[in-house]
């Protein structure tokens, strides 16, 4: 089982000033297991979700799987809730969640990492993103835009119109598939937009 980690900070990190690099609504429950899957987690993985929001893909990935997490949130007040909530459900020996800016944060540790941002954050990650895939074998799922000018290995369509990006090494074809729910019952909590979802860093 994977031990808790902490997330190492650049000494230039500021936490009270800086870009929005997403706006925030509640990921589906449907659409969290699905990332979950194809991140293929391993009980000695280490996830980063990078714009954690209220904390709730890290809370299912380590009650499901038993790992530990580390969550990057910008929001102060999103910040509170989702350590709230990591207490509530019982994993606060497992997830962390640190309030930063995820372009100040050593990923490094992580061998899984969820991340949504906008274009502009995906640009400004792309670097340490790409580094992490070829380098470290780390495997990353983003959710609604891709790492620009690095080809995903698999596609993922939920709901026929969010996209969810694999990338990893020894995969070369891309695969999409469309992952659309059969419920039709579900509430509008679970209905994503692109313009509005559940990370802000």
């Amino acid at each position: 089982m994977a031990e808790f980690t902490e997330a190492p900070v650049s000494a230039t990190i500021t936490t009270t000033t800086g870009p929005k690099l997403a706006p925030f609504n509640p990921t589906s429950v449907e659409c969290v297991h699905l990332a979950l899957d194809m991140l293929q987690v391993q009980e000695e993985d280490v996830l980063y979700d990078l714009g954690c929001g209220d904390g709730r893909l890290l809370i299912e990935a380590s009650k499901k799987y038993g790992i530990s997490g580390v969550g990057i949130e910008y929001d102060s007040a999103l910040c509170d809730k989702a350590r709230a909530k990591v207490e509530e459900e019982g994993v606060g020996d497992k997830v962390n969640i640190v309030h930063a800016n995820v372009l100040d944060v050593d990923i490094s540790p992580a061998t899984i990492i969820f991340i949504y941002l906008v274009p502009e954050g995906m640009r400004a990650m792309r670097e340490a993103l790409v580094s992490a895939i070829e380098d470290r074998a780390v495997r990353v799922v983003t959710y609604v835009f891709s790492i620009p000018e690095q080809p995903p290995v698999e596609v993922q369509l939920y709901k026929n119109i969010m996209k969810l990006y694999l990338y990893k090494i020894q995969e070369e074809t891309v695969i999409e598939t469309d992952k659309t729910t059969t419920d039709e019952t579900s509430s509008g909590a679970d209905q994503l937009s692109p313009a509005t979802d559940s990370k802000q860093c």
